[in-house]
């Protein structure tokens, strides 16, 4: 999974179908397949070195969009955003997070 720019300006879960020397065919959660610039790209690491009240960027459950937050109980699997702009805390799993 990666993260793609999409046309709104946010940052979204997206899967990677084919790639040419230009950019890359991104498949967004909607289905929806659109060319992205390689700069509109961004690699999702499946597992990172955080700790409590570490900064992130991670995606916020109902949208499948980025947004800032930071994490705490952590656990194997992911761990607990408190999310800048506010609202209920959420668990989000690795792969679905960057440290900042």
């Amino acid at each position: 999974m990666v993260a793609g720019k999409w046309k709104d300006g946010l940052w979204y879960i997206a899967k990677i179908n084919s790639c040419t020397g230009s950019g890359c065919t991104t498949e967004f959660h909607d289905g929806t397949a659109v060319e992205l610039k390689f700069d509109e790209i961004k690699a999702i690491p499946q597992k990172i070195e955080l700790k409590n009240g570490d900064k992130v960027w991670a995606v916020w459950p109902t949208t499948n969009a980025f947004h800032d937050g930071t994490v705490s109980e952590l656990t194997d699997k992911g761990g607990t955003v408190s999310w800048d702009q506010g609202g209920t805390p959420s668990f989000v799993e690795f792969g679905m997070m960057m440290k900042k």
